[in-house]
């Protein structure tokens, strides 16, 4: 068994950062911060505003002492912890936000996932094949369907246990933008570990999932792309490449998908969907990503590609044959 890591890329290509790349200079409306475990990074490029930076990135901030399933302070701990009570309408909403994905996509989107993530090893990368007790014991307290939402009042049945790590990202990337727009920035980008939220047209590039270059490029205009896949957390074992996603279903980790890209209004929906899109697949998710005015665009562990219809890329040469279109 062995275990590798490969940092994924998602590249900008939008003209006005390419002379500065070049140059090797970091622009003044540039600015790069580690929050929530990755690199956030914003781009103003035609009004560089300092305080709207650093206010983004404060809501950022907020927001990770808020959602942190790490953190024992945050918010969310303490739910955990506790098991039930009253919380802040922000948490509670995105909560019942999270269970309307899972009742949509019947499981395969599902909050409640930690303990499976856990059992395989990914939380630590430490990773594993669990064993049959292990998933046993794991897919016991797992289940969308033991969080309960009441208003604010949220009760967890016991031993369950949510974390944000499918939609926590998307929704903080909302919620900057939010606050740079409240600043007056009308075009903007702002890139959280590979996931992009942008205000105007930028064009994005895709990272191919099992080599160092661009599977193709997209053109977005005031709204989110999100990629999924094994290129961050993975591991093989008998020949098998398991990634990090894994199915609240089954309780087995993702092998069919190596990269799922969606592109939707938001962030939040973006980030959520390209989860439910890689555990469901392209039939079971199609109509769901219908529903949410979304687009997506899977690479199979064959190599081939699947896209719904309203997805418009430019493929880069070689990358592979005409895709087929989904549901």
């Amino acid at each position: 068994m062995s275990t590798r890591w490969r940092r994924r890329h998602l590249a900008v290509l939008a003209a006005i950062a390419l002379i500065p790349l070049m140059l090797g200079a970091t622009p003044p409306n540039r600015q790069m911060r580690w929050i929530m475990g990755t690199f956030w990074e914003i781009d103003t490029p035609d009004a560089p505003s300092p305080v709207a930076m650093a206010a983004a990135f404060d809501e950022i901030r907020r927001l990770d002492d808020l959602l942190s399933h790490y953190k024992a302070d945050s918010a969310l701990s303490k739910l955990n912890a506790a098991g039930q009570g009253t919380v802040v309408p922000e948490l509670a909403g995105l909560i019942a936000r999270s269970l309307a994905y899972s009742r949509e996509s019947r499981g395969a989107f599902d909050i409640t996932v930690a303990p499976l993530v856990e059992a395989w090893g990914f939380k630590d990368m430490v990773t594993r094949l669990p064993t049959p007790e292990a998933l046993r014991q794991a897919r016991a307290v797992v289940g969308w369907r033991r969080v309960t939402v009441s208003g604010n009042a949220v009760r967890l049945a016991p031993g369950t246990r949510l974390e944000f790590g499918a939609i926590g990202k998307g929704y903080a990337l909302d919620r900057a933008m939010q606050v740079l727009t409240s600043h007056g920035i009308r075009r903007a980008r702002i890139d959280a570990g590979g996931q992009h939220l942008v205000r105007g047209t930028w064009t994005i590039g895709i990272e191919h999932p099992r080599q160092d270059r661009i599977l193709g490029r997209l053109t977005i205009t005031d709204g989110s792309v999100s990629t999924a896949g094994d290129a961050d957390r993975f591991f093989e074992h008998a020949g098998i490449r398991y990634n990090h996603h894994i199915d609240p279903r089954t309780g087995w980790a993702s092998t069919g998908y190596p990269c799922v890209t969606v592109v939707a209004p938001t962030a939040e929906s973006a980030d959520a969907l390209s989860t439910l899109a890689t555990i469901a697949g392209p039939t079971e998710a199609g109509p769901i990503l219908k529903a949410h005015k979304a687009e997506a665009l899977w690479y199979d562990s064959e190599g081939q590609l699947v896209t719904t219809p309203g997805f418009r890329w430019q493929r880069e040469p070689d990358a592979s044959p005409d895709p087929a279109t989904g549901n």
